[in-house]
């Protein structure tokens, strides 16, 4: 994203377990992140929310489970929800 630009990356990302924890991280530090815009409105009061022109990359993500489980009815909707939203349900 940056090299498209002519920039160099900013150096050292964080990788933090859970957004609550990027929230206080930004909230708290001159670190920039990005969140999705829902659980950034949550926090609007203490973070500045930055309209990006450029678009991201395409993430690509999975979901694991053990070879031999069988999936709970939550367990399934969930993933049924998740193909649904990326467009392969």
């Amino acid at each position: 994203m940056f090299g498209q630009h002519g920039l160099k990356a900013p150096g050292t990302p964080h990788y933090l377990e859970t957004v609550w924890s990027a929230l206080e991280v930004i909230k708290h530090t001159d670190v920039i992140g990005f969140i999705p815009r829902p659980l950034a409105e949550v926090a609007a009061g203490a973070i500045r929310i930055v309209p990006v022109r450029e678009s991201l990359p395409q993430l690509k993500i999975h979901a694991i489970t053990p070879a031999k489980a069988i999936l709970t009815p939550a367990a399934r909707a969930l993933m049924s929800a998740i193909r649904a939203s990326a467009g392969r349900g």
